[in-house]
């Protein structure tokens, strides 16, 4: 945390270059995730391990039978007795992690934002104009971007592109993010519109799956947001050097 008792506009100049580096920090990690995933699909088959197991026969209801030992593959616990094993960590193993980058991005931001209002009012003595508190039917998201426009930390006036990362992720991103959050990843109605128009996203066993090009749309956008407040408050700096 920056010294607040020093230049409050070099302050504020440091915490956002810092909430950026915390963002591009997370943003590697995923790149590594993604390389994992691609490295451990590519070589699956060094994965799987198989035992033999003993089973009991019949040919027919009054054969006495017999006990047979049959190889069982297996990937850890997991073994093919109960799933196809090559399919459940190539295609429902990706999309578990990549639905975990979403929320954790998401949960990072939002965070890193009111992190930044609150440095920035303690920092210059500001007050936020009303409401204090988020207005109902409002998202969180949403009351953030207000109260940053408020402490003039975002200048969307005229500036397409923040407009339009700002209404991605309001209007799409957080919507599914909270179908992994609240509805453990079933799709509802209003996020068909997106799966439709999109690639990018798709319904695997009846789940939302998010694609890595997704996954690196959403960064775009939250990095054009980021990026944006790092600007705002080095021009605060410069214009209020003593």
């Amino acid at each position: 945390m920056p010294n607040i008792n020093s230049n409050p506009f070099s302050s504020l100049n440091f915490y956002a270059i810092s909430l950026n580096e915390e963002l591009e920090l997370l943003n590697e990690f995923h790149k590594q995730q993604e390389e994992q995933i691609n490295s451990f699909i590519a070589n699956i088959n060094d994965y799987v391990s198989a035992e033999t197991e003993e089973r009991y026969f019949q040919n027919y209801p009054d054969d006495p039978g017999e006990v047979i030992e049959v190889p069982i593959s297996h990937i850890g616990s997991i073994s093919e007795d109960s799933y196809d094993i090559k399919e459940v960590f190539s295609e429902v193993m990706p999309m578990y992690q990549r639905q975990a980058m979403l929320i954790s991005v998401w949960a990072l931001l939002e965070n890193e934002l009111a992190k930044c209002i609150r440095f920035a009012i303690n920092a210059f003595g500001k007050k936020l104009p009303p409401p204090k508190r988020k207005p109902r039917g409002e998202s969180d998201f949403s009351f953030l971007i207000k109260q940053l426009k408020a402490i003039d930390l975002i200048n969307s006036k005229d500036n397409v592109d923040i407009e339009h990362a700002i209404s991605k992720l309001n209007n799409e991103v957080r919507h599914l993010r909270n179908t992994w959050v609240h509805h453990g990843g079933v799709v509802r109605s209003n996020c068909l519109q997106f799966i439709e128009k999109q690639e990018s996203l798709s319904i695997l066993y009846g789940q939302l799956n998010i694609s890595k090009s997704y996954i690196n749309t959403v960064y775009d956008y939250v990095f054009a947001i980021t990026n944006h407040i790092e600007q705002r408050a080095k021009n605060l700096e410069v214009n209020n050097q003593t």
